[in-house]
């Protein structure tokens, strides 16, 4: 059974996917709690 061979293509792609989804998961949260009236 041959291993996988992990490429850096795949760590550049994980590391801008994982960029834009906590980009995406703060604007997500700023918008509620600006809609909450948070202060956090």
């Amino acid at each position: 059974m041959k291993l996988w061979k992990w490429k850096p293509e795949y760590t550049a792609i994980l590391f801008i996917a994982g960029i834009c989804a906590n980009f995406l998961i703060a604007l997500l949260n700023g918008i509620l709690g600006y809609f909450n009236s948070s202060v956090w």
